[in-house]
């Protein structure tokens, strides 16, 4: 594996999981942080996971749709306890702007 794609994973996708951890672990007392922003991180983090495999498999579109699908379907699978946890439409909002901000990223600086 080459060292951008090294310092690419680092940095877009362990970076965002980690400080979503914590955020989730140190700061029970604000719980619109706590509770949807390490949701953000996640999707970014989902993304640019996707995106930077893109590099293997050009097909951007699709990488979008799957990011997506793959949030709405965990989140819907919460709702109908499939999965463990609370279905909440703040949460397909965080997601959906983690994955729109990965999205801007890699446009930015992947072009």
């Amino acid at each position: 594996m080459r060292k951008p794609i090294i310092v690419a994973l680092l940095l877009l996708t362990f970076f965002p999981l980690m400080l979503g951890i914590l955020i989730y672990w140190l700061m029970p007392e604000f719980r619109l942080i706590r509770n949807h922003v390490p949701d953000m991180l996640w999707s970014f983090s989902l993304y640019s996971t996707l995106r930077i495999l893109e590099t293997f498999y050009s097909n951007k579109k699709l990488i979008f749709i799957a990011s997506i699908g793959i949030f709405i379907f965990y989140e819907f699978g919460q709702r109908f306890n499939w999965f463990y946890g609370t279905y909440d439409y703040y949460d397909l909002i965080s997601y959906s702007v983690g994955v729109l901000f990965a999205l801007v990223v890699f446009d930015i600086f992947y072009q």
